[in-house]
């Protein structure tokens, strides 16, 4: 397949393609070298090095601390994140195998999500980007209104993205009462929703609702100071929050002052935990279990069997486990995971549990942790 980027004259790569290290410059030109770098600040991409002083300065990597009032540096964490390169051995694997069959009750299964029409008819007919992401938010929605016994203040949703679920959510209350959507997200990615919320309001006849985009990290998100005093009750949604930012939620959830009335929150990527993120409950919770950090950590590596375990070709892995065994084991270590978490809430009067909110055929990663007082 070639390249569609353009190259300048008498140059054989495109900035794209240039071997790093190497000095492209002509041989009349020898007294100016041109030799492309990676980037000192993200060496995802590359920069050449003449520029680089240029380029600094404005590079998309910065890591920019705002100045908002909202952001308060490690406020929903105690210790930095940590990640274990730690290679285990066939006899670490087994041992947590064990623990984990433990510590989930055999009879023990995620509730099955009943669809109701009611909720998500709306959505269908007006949204004409219906498509596979389109069907899991439908479930999702579905799920948040059959959970909320009053009308939040606010809408928190925790790692927006493009904010999808916010402008769904907004599309099935369909009332004249605005409503308050804040978006958390750390990165800012490109055709964002926002305004969309207000367009589909102003097509429908009713006010539109007032839309925060934060870009913050969750563990420097002060909730509190994102919302007004008057706004005192708040609901959490999320879909897919990858790994450890679903326990730095909970930490601030847990550590606000406001009400939270509901927690709806779709999970994924439990390879991406990390223990100190872990609320302090989940962790106390693990260690009953005998999941000490170092055991933590390899049931994290066995939660993305679950998704891989399909993979048929594998007949068998280096333990001798066959595909089906080895979904079955990710499947136990997620839950373990996502155990912790339910009861973590407990312990802060939140009655919390996992939901299987759409088939698996939609998504692999279909579990939610819903929660409400």
């Amino acid at each position: 397949k070639q390249c569609k980027l353009t190259r300048r004259a008498n140059e054989k790569y495109c900035s794209q393609h240039v071997p790093l290290g190497v000095d492209l410059a002509p041989s009349s030109h020898r007294t100016n070298r041109r030799v492309r770098i990676p980037c000192p600040i993200d060496a995802s991409h590359s920069v050449w090095q003449e520029d680089i002083e240029s380029h600094v300065s404005k590079c998309s990597g910065r890591v920019i601390k705002p100045v908002d009032e909202w952001f308060c540096e490690d406020c929903n964490l105690d210790e930095p994140i940590t990640v274990s390169h730690t290679i285990p051995n066939p006899e670490d694997y087994i041992h947590c195998i064990e623990l984990v069959t433990k510590a989930v009750d055999p009879g023990w299964a995620p509730k099955p999500l009943v669809v109701s029409e009611r909720h998500i008819a709306g959505i269908i007919d007006r949204n004409k980007e219906h498509t596979k992401h389109g069907t899991q938010q439908e479930h999702l929605v579905d799920l948040i209104l059959s959970l909320q016994r009053q009308e939040p203040d606010a809408y928190i949703e925790f790692g927006a993205g493009r904010g999808e679920l916010s402008r769904y959510l907004a599309l099935a209350l369909d009332h004249k009462k605005p409503n308050l959507f804040v978006l958390v997200d750390r990165d800012g990615p490109r055709m964002k929703q926002d305004s969309k919320l207000e367009q589909d309001a102003l097509a429908h006849g009713y006010e539109p609702p007032q839309v925060q985009r934060h870009k913050v990290d969750i563990k420097d998100f002060k909730l509190d100071r994102a919302l007004p005093d008057e706004k005192r009750i708040i609901s959490a949604i999320s879909k897919h929050l990858c790994g450890a930012a679903t326990d730095l939620s909970l930490r601030c959830i847990t550590r606000s002052q406001k009400e939270c009335s509901m927690i709806c929150i779709a999970l994924c990527c439990r390879h991406r935990c990390s223990w100190n993120a872990l609320m302090d409950e989940s962790q106390k919770w693990m260690k009953e279990r005998g999941i000490d950090e170092k055991n933590f950590y390899i049931v994290c590596k066995m939660t993305s069997w679950a998704t891989s375990g399909s993979r048929t070709h594998m007949s068998t892995n280096h333990l001798g486990l066959d595909s089906a065994e080895r979904e079955r084991i990710g499947l136990l270590c997620r839950n373990v995971i996502d155990l912790s978490r339910v009861h973590a809430l407990k312990m802060h009067g939140i009655k919390g549990s996992i939901v299987k909110y759409i088939d698996s055929a939609a998504t692999l990663e279909n579990y939610c942790l819903v929660a409400s007082k």
